[in-house]
């Protein structure tokens, strides 16, 4: 049996952890920033700025974060123009797509007269709103092959897991986000949010280091 040292989970462990914020940050990017459709190009150049931003090399620079993107745009706003390497589209358009994209999800399934009212409804809404029905439509399609149990299984496994903080979500971890990179956080705009999400006692015992 290999031994596994603990410097080899430590290395694991904070390879999950950037992973997970990394996620976390591109989908804050793309949600704040509606005309750079999300696409693995896209996740490569935000990256790739990031690491700029930072001056690190790529295995050293921190997660892409929505404040550490802001001021990559402020500083350079030809970004949102599409003068980079990021891809930019108008919202309308990639409604289209996706809505495309759900029309050709539901052929077969449901009756072309069924197909039309569906699609005619997500014409007046918007992009989210077209995103969020057809990840509906997969997951449904996808639970559709899985036996019960196995339907149960990742219910129980999706359930978040108890804490001292619930009902709030847990924030990063300290190695993701420091005191005073949350203290910056919370000088933004963005605090009000911040502190529903995650609650004032959290917040607090992150700031004076307690957890």
């Amino acid at each position: 049996m290999k031994y596994v040292s603990k410097r080899d989970l430590e290395v694991k462990k904070h390879d999950a952890d950037w992973n997970e914020a990394r996620e976390r940050g591109l989908q804050d990017i793309y949600r704040a920033y509606p005309t750079i459709p999300r696409s693995t190009a896209n996740d490569s150049a935000i990256l790739e700025l990031t690491s700029e931003y930072w001056g690190h090399d790529t295995l050293g620079f921190p997660a892409p974060d929505l404040l550490t993107f802001r001021s990559i745009v402020e500083a350079d706003p030809q970004i949102l123009k599409g003068q980079h390497q990021i891809y930019i589209e108008p919202v309308e358009r990639q409604k289209i797509k996706v809505i495309d994209e759900i029309e050709e999800l539901l052929t077969g399934i449901m009756s072309p007269l069924d197909i039309k009212t569906e699609i005619g409804k997500l014409k007046y809404q918007g992009l989210d709103a077209a995103k969020a029905r057809k990840t509906q439509i997969e997951e449904r399609q996808r639970l559709s092959k899985l036996s019960v149990p196995a339907i149960r299984k990742e219910i129980v496994e999706a359930r978040p897991k108890p804490h001292k903080y619930m009902p709030y979500d847990l924030l990063p971890p300290p190695s993701e986000l420091p005191a005073a990179d949350l203290v910056r956080m919370l000088k933004t705009g963005d605090a009000r949010k911040i502190v529903r999400k995650h609650g004032s006692d959290q917040i607090n015992d992150r700031i004076f280091n307690r957890s």
